[in-house]
């Protein structure tokens, strides 16, 4: 029987584009909106934000980067094992939510459907990135697994004196430095899928 291995190096690229691109549109999305500041307001009202560039800017890159994650994640749990595939499958559902924030947007339901969503995007995310930490420690990647804890730890050390404001942005660019981390390891594996 003849079977065909990929490298996952592809995925891996979806996975960094995917965080550089969202770095992108929150920079580009929060100085668009002189109301919107740090720890005063949460992401999600950067999407309901007056200015409408702002929100369209937010919307749309939370739809794509939603895709590009949803593909990353797919791609990590074809081509990892064990927790680390349990990781993969986590981060796609975190896209599907991230996807569904940006498509829905203000329009859909009230408030509480925004937050809702954003806790899920958040909770599947935070999972996915303990049980990321479990996986590269079982498979030797120490690096991976430090960095992993490390965010894990400020995402913690947020939560205990922020509101949900900071921690949510500090979430998410912990997030995003987790996406780029797995997405180089993933890049430079040996193990084919």
């Amino acid at each position: 029987m003849n079977v065909s291995y990929r490298h996952p190096g592809p995925f891996a690229v979806v996975g960094l584009i995917a965080a550089f691109v969202f770095a992108l549109v929150l920079v580009i999305a929060s100085n668009g909106d002189p109301a919107w500041v740090y720890g005063e307001n949460t992401l999600v009202d950067l999407g309901n934000s007056s200015v409408q560039i702002t929100a369209d800017v937010f919307n749309y890159g939370c739809m794509v980067v939603g895709l590009l994650t949803f593909v990353f994640g797919i791609g990590k749990s074809l081509c990892e094992t064990g927790c680390n595939r349990a990781s993969g499958c986590l981060a796609a559902i975190a896209g599907i939510f991230l996807i569904a924030l940006g498509y829905l947007g203000p329009e859909f339901g009230n408030e509480n459907t925004e937050t809702t969503i954003t806790v899920l995007i958040f909770l599947f995310m935070f999972i996915a990135m303990v049980v990321s930490a479990i996986g590269d420690s079982r498979d030797g990647y120490r690096l991976n697994s430090a960095l992993s804890v490390i965010l894990l730890l400020v995402i913690m050390g947020s939560m205990v004196g922020g509101n949900a404001a900071m921690i949510g942005v500090v979430f998410l660019a912990c997030a995003i430095v987790w996406m780029i981390g797995v997405s180089v390891k993933m890049i430079f594996a040996m193990r084919k899928c």
